[in-house]
């Protein structure tokens, strides 16, 4: 018996070394009592089965692996059977009788099912060396990505991808989380209904224009079956989700095909087209064991050389391999897994002559195209500038100038709020001081005047009534004065909101807007002196607004951080100039260019401060009188200084000869003849008139008016490309 056991040990040992699959031989002298060699075979094979269902592993993925790791598995197993199975018949003899006593039989087989358990489960899951060869990852993952591109004689491609998933549970795998070297994988569950791929079809150059691929789905199938898709725009291109919202996919294996075309996915060069091809993309959220891509060419096409490229984006790896067949193809492998967010690419250069390169003006046409919202920019500047010009032209442009010379007062009947109203052609605060002061001028009003002493020096203005009324002015001369009167008792500070002067400063815009202004809706006006003309803004504004919807419409679809700048550009561009244009488009009436020049003559003598070039004008005698009472004109036509000046040294000698002081403004602490000046002239010209401007304007509002191979180099470039996940 002994030397039948030894002759069987040492040919299970050579069956072993030899790499056959081998039957346990008995290990001890009773056990083949209660196994036979089959049933040993059996047990291992049920047990590791059993091990590797509890870890998700499918049973046809075990049986096929199993075939080959058995030799190693009984190989491990036997050394420690044959010890235990001796440990347990030396400590218990019964063993060696229970045989015979079909009661005890099963009860004593158990004990040595027990560790014959146990040592099979050990090994399984503590064995380096066997872990690697049965383990299993039970993560969604891509199981094999193969692409088969097939380039068309004028260049379009015709895609068909294979794609062969695992979907797993989402409980993951210990054995393949837990010392495995294929361990960097993701453990998540996301594929429920399906997956979801993702192609880029907008491409951004480095000056920030754009191109985009054109893209059309075919087919899309799983299980060699038609399944239900439909598809979301992406931020950089299209998603293909496949299955039905409603349909959960089972656990286990699947194949997708998805069959689409693209084209300008072609480089042309001077000695070579190339096809640039990120064949899975980058951007999957699962591992892909293994990817592959065959190109078919044109049978005349000449492959000059050939790359490809693994690993994260811009990586230079190389971990597959090419092949060239006589049939017009070249294949591409990976020899390595691709962990997540890791691609495949490929580049072929090929002989010129077998493609058509695109010609300039399809090429000029596409690229307008796919930079729509700078094309519409570029119209819309255009549109505008000739628009604008062409009504200003015909409708906006003044009647030609007459022949301006000094005038030494003013138009008869217009107040010095009307002169600077139709002078600037829209209403300022500064008229409605000129009018407060030609009140007070003419004795209507008096001002007071109170500055602080503090740090940050404030001026406050009182207004009270004067020695004569508002009936006394003369008649038909446009003074406001009743409405200035009204102003009386409530201080005047800048910073601080004053209802009345608001309400005044409101109905005087308005009346000499109604007297003076002519527009759209008052056309005609007797005494008009110009014409908005705001009815010839309205085609330029149209063209703006629907630019501006257009452009942000495209950008939607075709944005890019340097697109979206150039055209907004272009868009304030058009904008200025068009504001530009409204503010110009203005007209003075026949009877308003009359008047205006005559402003322009008056303004004149107000403003020239040279004593020679003043005296040629041939001017009336310099008096205080005539200072103060044109002082109010100078203001409302911002030419104050300039008619101080005239008289320096006129208030100089009346305030130390006559101790001049002006009866109709009070309180002001200067001493010096130019600083009195500067308290009439000056600060209502700037100060006073600030000081109305903050007052009139409520808080929270705006204030008032006032003056190798191509592409990215490594893994990741080229066309192509995208990722995916589930859903």
């Amino acid at each position: 018996m002994r030397l039948i056991f030894f002759i069987l040990l040492i040919c299970s040992n050579i069956a072993l070394l030899n790499g056959q699959s081998v039957n346990l031989e008995q290990p001890s002298k009773i056990s083949h009592r209660y196994f036979t060699s089959q049933e040993l075979d059996s047990l291992v094979h049920t047990i590791a089965r059993q091990a590797f269902r509890d870890n998700k592993v499918p049973d046809s993925h075990f049986e096929k692996q199993y075939e080959i790791i058995k030799p190693l598995l009984n190989g491990y197993i036997f050394p420690k059977l044959k010890e235990q199975f001796r440990i347990t018949e030396f400590y218990n003899e019964q063993t060696i009788a229970g045989y015979r006593d079909p009661k005890k039989f099963t009860l004593l087989k158990n004990q040595y099912l027990k560790h014959f358990q146990r040592i099979v489960y050990n090994e399984i899951y503590e064995n380096e060396n066997l872990s690697w060869a049965l383990n299993f990852n039970t993560n969604d993952r891509i199981v094999h990505f193969h692409s088969d591109v097939t380039v068309a004689q004028n260049g379009n491609l015709e895609i068909e991808e294979t794609i062969t998933i695992y979907n797993g549970d989402g409980e993951g795998n210990k054995l393949y989380a837990n010392g495995s070297v294929l361990a960097a994988g993701t453990d998540n569950n996301a594929i429920q209904r399906g997956i979801i791929r993702g192609f880029p079809t907008d491409y951004e150059y480095p000056s920030g224009f754009v191109k985009r691929v054109p893209f059309e789905v075919l087919k899309v199938t799983r299980n060699g079956k038609d399944e239900p898709f439909h598809m979301e725009n992406g931020i950089e291109g299209e998603l293909i989700y496949t299955g039905d919202k409603d349909i959960f996919l089972e656990t286990g294996f699947h194949i997708y095909t998805i069959r689409y075309t693209t084209s300008e996915q072609i480089n042309y060069f001077d000695d070579v087209d190339e096809l640039k091809w990120n064949v899975t993309g980058n951007g999957w959220i699962f591992t892909i064991d293994s990817a592959s891509c065959k190109i078919n060419f044109p049978e005349n096409a000449n492959v000059v050389n050939s790359v490809c490229y693994t690993g994260p984006q811009g990586s230079y790896d190389s971990n597959c391999n090419s092949t060239e067949s006589k049939s017009g193809t070249i294949a591409f492998r990976t020899t390595m897994m691709l962990p997540s967010y890791e691609g495949f690419t490929i580049g072929v250069h090929w002989a010129k002559g077998v493609f058509s390169q695109p010609s300039a003006i399809s090429s000029a046409i596409k690229f307008w195209c796919d930079n729509l919202p700078f094309l519409i920019g570029v119209i819309t500047l255009l549109l505008i500038s000739i628009i604008d010009f062409l009504i200003w032209k015909r409708h906006g442009k003044d009647p030609a100038k007459g022949v301006i010379f000094p005038l030494y007062e003013p138009p008869a009947g217009l107040s010095p709020a009307a002169t600077g109203f139709i002078y600037n052609q829209k209403f300022h605060y500064r008229h409605a001081s000129a009018t407060i002061l030609d009140a007070a001028v003419n004795q209507i009003i008096t001002i007071d005047v109170t500055e602080s002493d503090s740090i940050f020096k404030s001026t406050e203005y009182k207004i009270s009534p004067g020695t004569k009324k508002s009936s006394d002015f003369k008649p038909g001369y446009e003074t406001h004065a009743g409405s200035v009167v009204q102003l009386s008792g409530k201080p005047i500070a800048a910073g601080t909101y004053n209802s009345s002067l608001a309400s005044f400063t409101t109905d005087l815009s308005k009346s000499l807007e109604n007297k003076y202004q002519a527009d759209s809706g008052k056309k005609n006006i007797a005494n008009a002196m110009f014409d908005m003309n705001s009815r010839f803004n309205r085609p330029g504004s149209l063209v703006l607004v629907i630019s501006l919807i257009g452009i942000v419409v495209t950008l939607i679809y075709l944005g890019s951080f340097l697109l979206t700048v150039y055209s907004l550009i272009l868009f304030f561009s058009a904008l200025t100039i068009h504001l530009i244009y409204c503010s110009i488009m203005k007209k003075y009436t026949s009877e308003g260019r009359k008047t205006m020049d005559a402003i322009e003559g008056f303004r004149m003598f107000l403003s020239t401060t040279e004593k020679d070039r003043y005296n040629l004008m041939n001017p009336p005698k310099q008096t205080i009188q005539l200072y103060e009472k044109y002082l109010p004109y100078a203001v409302a036509l911002d030419v104050a200084n300039e008619w101080s000046e005239q008289f320096e040294s006129i208030l100089a000698a009346a305030s130390v000869q006559e101790n001049y002081q002006p009866t109709w403004y009070r309180g002001f602490s200067g001493s010096s003849t130019r600083s009195m000046q500067s308290a009439m002239a000056s600060s209502f010209a700037s100060s006073f008139a600030g000081t109305i401007s903050s007052s009139s304007t409520p808080p929270g509002s705006s204030g008032g008016s006032s003056g190798g191979f191509s592409s990215s180099g490594g893994s990741g470039g080229g066309g192509g490309g995208g990722g995916g996940g589930g859903w």
